[in-house]
């Protein structure tokens, strides 16, 4: 069982956070950006150059292996994914995007659309869970636009940046199996949950 880790930063401590923003071809958070362009149903207008994808989903594990720890899992909670919007949409660094995390900064793409997924704000491009952030890029120079809409090497967004890790016990694998246990799922649906919940963990 891989052991579970929460991702946190500190209000106190503004070397906590994120640094960059990266477009990047697998996002770890498994869920690919929108593009408003003339191609899209949803939205038909060719000035925009926008881009909409989750910057983070809430409560949803991360795969990650480093040679320190091996194998292991981390999440960021509601009010932590809050709190990092609130302090990057605050700093200087909002606008700071690379790609596939190479450090080099692109000029010309802008974050001009930050919200939480909540009662006040729903999502209708994505299916992600309550406290998610989702955020909009628009991208000044039309031929890189383009060229993040064709190529299927850009696909989502990932994070860069410095956070606390917290090891959380086994809680929460533990409600997951309560929740399944008490579920009116068939005995043979239960099954099928229950070495799911072991396979990933």
């Amino acid at each position: 069982m891989n052991k579970i880790y929460e991702l946190k930063i500190d209000e106190d401590n503004d070397k906590l956070g994120i640094n960059i923003l990266s477009f990047v071809d697998n996002p770890a958070i498994k869920t690919e950006w929108f593009t408003f362009s003339e191609q899209e149903t949803v939205k038909k207008d060719l000035k925009k150059q926008m881009i909409t994808s989750p910057i983070m989903l809430a409560n949803s594990l991360i795969k990650r292996d480093l040679p320190n720890i091996g194998m292991f899992e981390v999440f960021y909670s509601e009010e932590t994914i809050m709190q990092m919007m609130i302090q990057f949409m605050s700093s200087d660094k909002k606008d700071n995007v690379d790609f596939q995390h190479n450090k080099e900064l692109i000029e010309g793409i802008k974050l001009v659309e930050s919200y939480i997924v909540d009662e006040r704000n729903s999502s209708n491009i994505f299916d992600v869970p309550k406290g998610s952030w989702i955020g909009t890029f628009y991208i000044e120079d039309k031929e890189l636009y383009n060229k993040l809409v064709e190529d299927p090497n850009f696909n989502g967004i990932s994070l860069d940046g410095i956070f606390k890790m917290e090891e959380v016990m086994v809680d929460m694998i533990y409600e997951a199996i309560i929740e399944v246990v008490s579920s009116d799922l068939d005995d043979e649906l239960k099954v099928e949950k229950l070495k799911s919940l072991y396979n990933e963990n």
